[in-house]
């Protein structure tokens, strides 16, 4: 069974910077991502001799790689949060074509901002310090969040600029 905690979050004042770009990085990949796909979609309507576009994880991944030859300065955060950037938009393209959601919407820098680390390797947690993937300080998050075996945590900043941390706990 898996249960969501949150937990307000203390970084760095060095370590905010890191994670704004992380910020900034994983809506410019969303946004660069979106709109290639879109243009592509677009240019198949007006001529429909052209072959229909197709979306799968190989090819955005594909894509994704082209834009960190391209913009060099995605190198400088952890690949895990861009590949799960990549994951999420499919995600939300698969639930878009089963109608169970809208089209993906491009995203903003304004309100509020998040990514998500999954996987136990990228997890590094001492007595309620987190160790965030690329920052040099260990991070204090609220002493009432307990955990047990974290499988994935998300690093939130809210409308006011307050960071959160949600830790998927099993």
């Amino acid at each position: 069974m898996f249960i969501s905690k949150r937990g307000k979050l203390r970084p760095h004042k060095s370590d905010i910077e890191i994670i704004e770009r992380t910020f900034g990085c994983r809506r410019f990949v969303w946004n660069q991502l979106l709109g290639l796909h879109k243009e592509q979609y677009e240019k198949w309507k007006e001529n429909n001799n052209l072959e229909k576009p197709k979306l799968s994880l190989t090819l955005l991944n594909k894509e994704l790689r082209k834009l960190k030859v391209e913009y060099e300065w995605l190198n400088e955060i952890g690949a895990v949060v861009l590949n799960q950037t990549v994951i999420d938009l499919y995600n939300a393209f698969q639930r878009f074509f089963q109608g169970s959601a809208g089209y993906p919407k491009f995203k903003s820098k304004r309100g509020i901002q998040s990514f998500r680390f999954v996987g136990a390797r990228d997890i590094r947690i001492y007595d309620h310090k987190l160790r965030i993937p690329n920052c040099k300080h260990r991070s204090s998050f609220s002493k009432n969040v307990v955990l047990n075996d974290p499988s994935s945590y998300t690093v939130t900043r809210g409308r006011v600029g307050d960071y959160f941390i949600s830790f998927v706990d099993q």
